[in-house]
C-alpha cells in the first residue's frame, strides 16, 4: 500500500523551498515545472507518509463568503 501524501503550498517558491530543505533535512527530490515541486519520505502524526511542497503564482488572498471573516474559521468558506 502506497503511503499518504501531505500536500504543502507555500506563498513563494523561495518559502517552499525552505521548508522542503529544512523538513527533509536536504534529502527531497525536486520536479521542475512552471512552480517546482519538492518530494519526500518523513513522519506526520505519526505516520509514514509522501510529503510534497510546492508555491504558488500571483497572489494569495483570504477568501471571504458573505461578508465572513476568518475568525469564523476554515468550515465557513465554500470553494
Amino acid at each position: 500500500m502506497a503511503s499518504p501524501t501531505v500536500l504543502m503550498v507555500a506563498e513563494k517558491p523561495s518559502i517552499a523551498l525552505s521548508i522542503a530543505s529544512h523538513l527533509s533535512r536536504g534529502q527531497m527530490s525536486t520536479r521542475k515545472g512552471s512552480t517546482d515541486v519538492h518530494e519526500f519520505e518523513g513522519m506526520f502524526r505519526g505516520f509514514r507518509v509522501h510529503f510534497k511542497v510546492t508555491s504558488v503564482i500571483g497572489h494569495v488572498f483570504r477568501a471571504e463568503e458573505d461578508g465572513v471573516g476568518s475568525e469564523a474559521g476554515p468550515a465557513a468558506y465554500s470553494f
